[in-house]
């Protein structure tokens, strides 16, 4: 579980960073927030979701929009945190045709 504090909000948010490989790029998506963003490799990769979720969270706070979002999300706050809702990974398989 990653945990974010930006200077701009002083607000800490917890996500989980979820990456996998695609091509030549390592994508980074930042669960529940839905942010993603890719990299040449899986540091890289989350060294730049940091910076998207950094973004997201600034600019949302600016927007007057991210206490709603997050709720939204299933965050709760909790002595100055926000808490990301529990996770459970279920691998699931798509089947098409008959």
């Amino acid at each position: 579980m990653a945990s974010e504090t930006t200077a701009a909000t002083g607000i800490q948010i917890e996500y989980e960073a979820l990456t996998w490989t695609e091509g030549n790029s390592v994508v980074a998506h930042a669960w529940p927030l839905d942010v993603a963003s890719s990299g040449d490799n899986e540091q890289h990769a989350l060294k730049m979701l940091d910076e998207a979720v950094r973004g997201f969270i600034e600019v949302t706070k600016e927007m007057g929009t991210l206490e709603d979002i997050l709720a939204e999300s299933g965050y709760r706050l909790e002595n100055g945190r926000w808490i990301s809702p529990a996770v459970k990974h279920t691998l699931a398989t798509a089947t098409l045709g008959a």
